[in-house]
């Protein structure tokens, strides 16, 4: 594990142990309460799945243990680093990841 201001801040507890990745702003539902106002007619803006898998395992070198992924809607995303009925623990990674999703998506849409 790395050491520096990061890691000891998450060792400490200064910073909390979870990392959040933004996957996409592309959302299905347009709620005026969202946080990263996402919408059908936001920009269209992603993070591919596997750069959120590279900065996954830098995260875990400082410490984290927990990854978050969010967006909008990350089930729009092209290639998120989970998907449904995948385990939440990555090859390669020691760290859990969490999925935020609003479930507002048919699960026979295939996405």
């Amino acid at each position: 594990m790395s050491t520096g201001p990061i890691a000891s801040a998450v060792a400490e507890g200064r910073l909390p142990g979870r990392v959040w990745f933004y996957s996409t702003y592309a959302c299905n539902l347009a709620c005026t309460y969202c946080l990263t106002e996402s919408a059908p007619g936001a920009p269209r803006r992603a993070l591919a799945g596997e750069t959120m898998v590279e900065l996954a395992a830098q995260a875990a070198e400082l410490g984290f243990t927990d990854l978050g992924v969010t967006g909008g809607e990350p089930f729009l995303s092209p290639n998120p680093p989970i998907g449904r009925g995948q385990p939440t623990r990555r090859p390669g990674t020691r760290s859990r990841w969490t999925m935020r999703a609003h479930g507002g998506l048919k699960a026979s849409s295939g996405r």
